[in-house]
């Protein structure tokens, strides 16, 4: 991820990135240009760690699996999942999906009937 001013670089890991449909963030990295400085997080034990969504953003139109993450991130924002605020974290999108009876298997949603 470049900052839009370009002063900054970010680097993400997501472990299980092209199996998970919304994976966690496990480390991150930011380098700032100006001042070759950097910062190193570490989510990997974290109980709350950031998920990704829309993960066709983060991979060429030409990856092998673009159309698969593509048609999720248009499941999602259809289901009304995007635009809620405070999915960007781990528990709050699972309660979101609890809520909305909405379960995911693969990269395709699945809503739950009573």
């Amino acid at each position: 991820k470049i900052r839009d001013d370009g002063r900054a670089l970010s680097f993400f890991y997501y472990e299980d990135f092209e199996s998970d449909a919304h994976p966690a963030l496990s480390h991150s990295v930011r380098v700032y240009l100006p001042k070759a400085a950097y910062d190193l997080r570490n989510y990997r034990d974290s109980h709350n760690p950031p998920v990704l969504h829309r993960k066709e953003t983060f991979v060429a139109a030409s990856h092998p699996l673009y159309t698969r993450f593509r048609d999720l991130t248009e499941s999602d924002n259809t289901a009304g999942l995007l635009s809620v605020a405070g999915i960007g974290y781990r528990q709050q999108w699972h309660v979101l999906l609890l809520d909305r009876r909405i379960a995911i298997h693969g990269h395709a949603l699945e809503f739950q009937v009573e």
